[in-house]
């Protein structure tokens, strides 16, 4: 179904995905408003639908929009014109990540200083819709109480309300997809739709109709998304086969749902949902299923208990390819979490339905209240189990996921005389997966070492693993690109303890980016001396308890463990590292060179390392390396890999070592 739609598609594929190649140029573009993502005074993103752009043919692309101007009175529908060139998707600031524009069918990225509206169309149907839609959330938020958000959430894919802590939670249980309108939201809207006409008597092929109109309904609601149009048009395909046919196909309606999706928006295929669901209906579709059902009501129970691990284990199979080359990280609960969430929020979604007849006249925001309550703590429960979200990007994990993707694929299309081996088979594979994922992550963090990241403006890290413990040390304040470049690189999904050597002015912003990211256990900072900082702390300690992160702080001198290693906060803003193997003295510029605990910390060091962090003094003629034991001394900007053998000693400036440098350049 794929390769067939990427055939018939080629041509297509070029003359969408190569705006910027074919209009070299800057050009007057006509276009019309199709998405907002946000539009106010000071600028504004939006998505636009150009009409034909200059002499070149079949131009009329998606273009994702970053206005420096007032954008406030833009609506959909507006027909607009401005004056740009076509850039690349990879110049599009970060914003989102290219394969989800890729996914999203846009064909460039353009930024404007103005644009002029030659007329609002107030019949454009997406305008409607979107009214349609913030009419029902302003509904929900009214009948759901608490727990509108996480109705907003299931029901329309509204997760604007949600923190990163939540997303995170939800993201290292593997129930991620929850979250996301997909297939599976449709299913059991439709199902219990389904269940309440038959309840009323509702004569059968009259049930499937109205259950195919109000498909066609939610999946105009949830903006068409490639996933719930994928269970839209399958359910659809489903119901004409039975109306005029008397009989359903599952795979081959499957096959054909994905098949035009692809052959009419051929840049679903860099869709991930659309992947991810088709290969769970897939999977779903093929697991094995009892012959006969079981009469006596237990049997009929433990019947369905093993049914529905079976559905999640073939599930998860399915899908485990693309969790493993594309995201690198696996959840050790997914194939538990999946049938208890999934239970929840279907009883959840249920009773968020019948609270829209009945919300006005029932209490229904109690119940909804405390079913979310209910499954956000439990989700952070489990997330705050040690090693439950894994990196899984190591060689013997994906070879061994290609192996069992391999057997899962010969399992579908294969005649299989002994199922039960086969299934045993398909069931030790994927275990092995993830022993293989947890093997090589504890490996990865027993190794002691410490790190120096900076990125030679505003961040400065030193990270430190240790007995399988994992600190970082942030001694300017910044974003977390450098956090994360790291942790990526390192395979590693939490930190034991961030600690802080001064109070940077950007803490809380950092705080904020970096713990809905990756799962931090304590917070420490420095016993506040000013005001300034007093507050700070107090902001501070409000993002850590939403995010259930323990804060602490320390005094001057105050030793802290991380596993083998000692780590010695100094008052004149520095530390020292003190591990098994070696001693390492940190200084930043503001450092007082001259104090009894800088001369303490340079006594026995090996290392010496002067940051970037502070800028109220450049000295550095205290510190020279005739009067320390120091093997190597770094004066950096940048970071710089060093050998801890090495007996010379360097000075790092701009990126750039310089081999035993003369006095007169160690003091400039």
């Amino acid at each position: 179904s794929l390769s067939l739609s990427f055939l018939l598609s080629h041509l297509y594929f070029d003359l969408w995905f190569f705006a910027d190649r074919r209009l070299t140029e800057e050009y007057e573009i006509e276009a019309t408003v199709t998405d907002i993502t946000y539009a106010k005074s000071y600028g504004g993103v939006f998505t636009v639908k150009t009409e034909p752009i200059g002499d070149a043919p079949l131009s009329r692309y998606r273009l994702r929009v970053r206005a420096d101007t007032d954008t406030a009175s833009l609506s959909l529908g507006d027909h607009i014109r401005f004056r740009a060139k076509i850039r690349s998707l990879g110049d599009a600031d970060g914003e989102v990540s290219n394969l989800s524009l890729y996914a999203g069918g846009y064909s460039g990225y353009v930024t404007i200083d103005n644009y002029t509206t030659l007329f609002k169309d107030n019949s454009y149907p997406g305008r409607r819709l979107s009214l349609l839609r913030f009419g029902v959330q302003d509904y929900l938020e009214k009948v759901g109480g608490e727990g509108s958000p996480l109705l907003a959430a299931l029901l329309l894919g509204d997760r604007s309300d949600f923190s990163g802590t939540v997303k995170l939670d939800f993201q290292r249980i593997g129930i991620s997809h929850l979250l996301a309108v997909s297939g599976m939201h449709l299913a059991v809207l439709s199902a219990f739709l389904h269940r309440l006409l038959l309840l009323f008597g509702v004569g059968k092929k009259f049930r499937v109709g109205i259950t195919s109109l109000f498909a066609l309904f939610y999946m105009a609601l949830t903006g068409f998304s490639p996933s719930v149009l994928r269970a839209g048009i399958m359910l659809l395909l489903a119901s004409l086969l039975f109306l005029f046919a008397g009989t359903s196909d599952s795979l081959t309606s499957l096959s054909v749902s994905v098949f035009v999706i692809c052959l009419f928006t051929p840049y679903a295929v860099f869709d991930l949902s659309l992947l991810l669901s088709a290969l769970a209906t897939l999977g779903i579709l093929i697991a094995p299923k009892p012959k006969e059902e079981a009469k006596h009501p237990i049997r009929r129970l433990l019947l369905s208990s093993v049914i529905a691990v079976f559905l999640s284990f073939f599930a998860v199979s399915a899908t485990l390819a693309i969790t493993v080359f594309v995201f690198g990280r696996v959840s050790l609960l997914s194939a538990f979490t999946t049938l208890i969430f999934g239970f929840l929020v279907e009883v959840f979604m249920i009773l968020g339905v019948l609270s829209l007849p009945f919300g006005y006249f029932l209490p229904t925001e109690v119940p909804l209240s405390f079913l979310s309550d209910l499954i956000l703590r439990l989700a952070g429960v489990f997330s705050d189990l040690p090693s439950v979200y894994i990196a899984a990007d190591f060689p013997l994990t994906k070879i061994l996921t290609v192996i069992l993707t391999v057997a899962f694929l010969l399992f579908l299309v294969l005649k299989i005389r002994h199922r039960k081996s086969a299934i045993a088979l398909l069931l030790i594979l994927f275990l092995s997966v993830f022993v293989s994922a947890g093997i090589s992550s504890c490996l990865a963090v027993s190794e002691e070492r410490v790190d120096y990241r900076s990125d030679g403006e505003s961040e400065e890290c030193i990270f430190v693993t240790s007995d399988g413990e994992v600190a970082t040390l942030l001694t300017a304040g910044g974003d977390s690109g450098t956090v994360s470049a790291y942790l990526t690189e390192r395979h590693i999904t939490e930190i034991d303890s961030l600690i802080f050597t001064s109070y940077p002015y950007r803490a809380a912003f950092f705080l904020r980016s970096v713990t809905s990211a990756v799962k931090i256990r304590s917070v420490t900072f420095p016993i506040p001396r000013t005001n300034e900082e007093r507050f700070l702390l107090h902001t501070v300690e409000e993002i850590l308890s939403e995010a259930r992160v323990e804060c602490r702080t320390t005094a001057p001198d105050a030793t802290l463990t991380v596993g083998d290693t000692n780590l010695r906060l100094l008052s004149g803003d520095g530390f020292t590292l003190v591990t098994p193997k070696t001693k390492i003295a940190y200084f930043s510029r503001s450092a007082e060179a001259d104090s009894t605990a800088t001369r303490a910390a340079l006594l026995g060091a090996k290392t010496i390392v002067f940051g970037l962090s502070g800028r109220k003094t450049e000295k550095t003629d205290s510190f020279n390396p005739q009067r320390t034991s120091a093997s190597l001394i770094l004066l950096t900007k940048n970071s710089v890999s060093v050998s801890e053998g090495d007996t010379r000693v360097f000075l790092a400036r701009g990126g750039r070592l310089l081999n035993q440098p003369t006095k007169a350049r160690l003091d400039r």
